[in-house]
Parts: structure tokens; C-alpha cells; sequence
């Protein structure tokens, strides 16, 4: 079963992926990106992916031409070695941002610096939703 976490940081939104991006539970996934159209940046965290298939590769290419339509950035966040491979072996590792531990630092912080300029306290930053199931 996949299960979506939304984490609101300033512009960015990263989505945490748990369990199977899998046929038949791609639309849970799907839906959560598509309701922030406005956002600047998507990030999908997939570090608790447990299986993908043939429809969870196609929803990502899927939402990465969505977002380049929209001129959004749609990163992918802690790659399994699995994952890593499967795109790999697909080759669309090169039509999507990995990022790193690193870019995820960078993200909060100017989150917590654009919430200090419009004079909002640093913890109201990061929101908590959770999809869900549908």
C-alpha cells in the first residue's frame, strides 16, 4: 500500500513516498502532486520505496513532464540502490533531478529564511499532511 506524506517547506513541497508505487496504487500518488499545481519546486522522496513496477516508472516520467510543463523542478530524494538501478536500467536516471542530502539543507534553509522575512516563526515552516488512501 502507498502511503503519501506532505511536507510543506516554504515553496517547495516534498512528497514522502512509503510502501509500493505499483499498478492499481499509482493514483495515490498522482493525486497528491497534482492538487499543489502551484508550487515551486516538488520533491519526491522515495527513501521508503519498497517496489516499483512498469506503472509507478511511468507515473514518475508522468509527473516529470507535468512539472516541465509547468516549468517546475520535480527532484527525486534518497534513491534506494534499487531505484537507482531501475532507472538505470531504463535509462531515464538522466531526465530527473537526484538530489542529495545536501540540497535537502539547502531547501530548508531558504524555507526558514523566507518564512523569517514575512515574519513568520521558523517551526511554523514545515506543515504535515497525509494523503489519504483513495
Amino acid at each position: 500500500m502507498l502511503k503519501v506524506t506532505i511536507h510543506k517547506l516554504g515553496d517547495t513541497i516534498v512528497f514522502r513516498c512509503t510502501g509500493r508505487i505499483v499498478f492499481g496504487e499509482c493514483h495515490i500518488l498522482r493525486h497528491a502532486v497534482f492538487r499543489h499545481p502551484y508550487i515551486e519546486i516538488a520533491v519526491l522522496d522515495m527513501g521508503e520505496i519498497t517496489a516499483i513496477d512498469a506503472a509507478g516508472l511511468g507515473l514518475l516520467v508522468e509527473l516529470r513532464k507535468w512539472a516541465a510543463a509547468k516549468r517546475m523542478p520535480l527532484m527525486l530524494l534518497y534513491l534506494t540502490a534499487h531505484m537507482a538501478n531501475l532507472l538505470n536500467m531504463t535509462q531515464l536516471t538522466p531526465i530527473f533531478d537526484v538530489c542529495s542530502v545536501r540540497d535537502v539543507i539547502d531547501l530548508l534553509f531558504r524555507a526558514n529564511q523566507s518564512s523569517l522575512a514575512v515574519g513568520f516563526a521558523a517551526p511554523g515552516a514545515v506543515a504535515d499532511v497525509i494523503v489519504p488512501d483513495l
